[in-house]
């Protein structure tokens, strides 16, 4: 899987595919609302009006203010999001976020897992 395009933030990686984007976040680092927007803003313009999948490889140590969720709009051609970590603990993170979103929410262990309910949710309209 060869990334389509890929963009180098000073707190992650965002690479673009077909169907997908995945994000890689460096470690120590708290995401939160304005990245959220910064997201949104580089997701729509890359993708226009295909349906997406955003996916998180959380390899990486950092956390997510679940609250951003609330107070964030993501865009109607998000159709959904997964979160790929490992460890009892990030997962139950993971779930915890998942109150706080309104789109479709999935956890994996694996990226390939993740990849492939992502092109199954863009190739059901």
């Amino acid at each position: 899987m060869i990334a389509l395009e890929v963009i180098e933030l000073d707190f992650a990686k965002i690479e673009f595919f077909e169907n997908y984007v995945i994000t890689s976040v460096h470690d120590n680092i708290t995401i939160d609302k304005e990245h959220f927007a910064l997201y949104k803003e580089l997701f729509t313009a890359y993708f226009q009006e295909r349906p997406y999948v955003y996916i998180s490889n959380r390899a990486k140590g950092y956390t997510v203010n679940p609250i951003a969720y609330i107070h964030f709009e993501f865009s109607d051609i998000l159709k959904g999001v997964a979160i790929v970590t490992s460890g009892k603990t990030k997962v139950s993170n993971a779930k915890f976020e998942k109150r706080f979103m309104a789109k479709p929410f999935r956890v994996f262990l694996t990226l390939e897992e993740a990849i492939q309910w992502a092109n199954e949710i863009c190739s059901n309209p």
